[in-house]
């Protein structure tokens, strides 16, 4: 079994009551997707050094992809330096309407330290806006500097909340004011970008893309021994059927 990263976990500079590290403005990237600049997500397809030079890390997946990030911090950082990414964006840790306050703001703390983190360790980093109510947005974007080059979100995770999360977005754009903001997610029919902000859309990660993902895991890591759960990794029929079909989520 593993265990989390045992060394006493920094604890950087902040200036607001909670403590939530603040990012340092010159370690923020500016960089957006583009021509010769991919937008990748964590754990949707096999990264290697050759393929990433230059690129984007993004963590919209679900937060058990991403954990890693927090319970073994340095070994992260090892994996981050191996790909040589033009910059990395916050890990977008959760914030459930349904948990208690103290849970979601320690999801905020988590991305925050995460970024500030990586930072000291020579990465440029994205902010990631993340929210979850109005009650949030007393401490969702803290530590981001303001006037920021680059800033990200995802639009999938709302649902129909189509104003819910308009209201939030706008909140976050009044308070960083980023001069662009990278959106993942379907959302070029409805969602209203703040006035001054450059939007760069990046499409989600389709069921095709994420099947061929998992067949091509499987041909690498064939299982040695037939086991009950020897075929937990193999795409089912219903995976296989839906490939052809793009969806919102991961």
């Amino acid at each position: 079994m593993q265990h989390a990263d045992t060394r006493i976990r920094e604890c950087f500079t902040s200036s607001n009551y909670w403590g939530i590290p603040d990012l340092l403005p010159d370690m923020c990237a500016d960089v957006v997707p583009g021509e010769n600049c991919e937008f990748m997500v964590y754990r949707t397809k096999r990264l290697t050094p050759s393929e990433t030079a230059g690129d984007i890390l993004g963590w919209f997946v679900d937060d058990y992809r991403f954990k890693c990030c927090w319970s073994y911090p340095h070994r992260m950082v090892a994996t981050l330096a191996s790909y040589s990414l033009a910059a990395v964006c916050e890990p977008n840790f959760s914030l459930w309407l349904d948990r208690p306050r103290t849970e979601q703001m320690h999801a905020t703390y988590q991305t925050r330290w995460c970024g500030r983190f990586w930072q000291e360790h020579g990465f440029k980093v994205i902010p990631s806006l993340n929210w979850s109510d109005e009650e949030s947005y007393r401490w969702a974007w803290l530590g981001i500097p303001v006037d920021i080059p680059v800033a990200a979100v995802e639009c999938r995770s709302c649902g129909d909340n189509h104003d819910g999360f308009n209201l939030g977005l706008a909140q976050a754009c009044n308070a960083v004011r980023p001069k662009k903001l990278i959106i993942y997610g379907p959302g070029k029919g409805w969602v209203q970008v703040p006035a001054g902000v450059e939007p760069c859309w990046v499409s989600p990660v389709t069921n095709q893309r994420l099947a061929k993902v998992m067949a091509d895991y499987n041909a690498r890591n064939p299982p040695r021994r037939k086991t009950r759960n020897s075929n937990h990794l193999k795409p089912t029929a219903q995976m296989i059927a839906s490939a052809n079909t793009p969806a919102e989520t991961v």
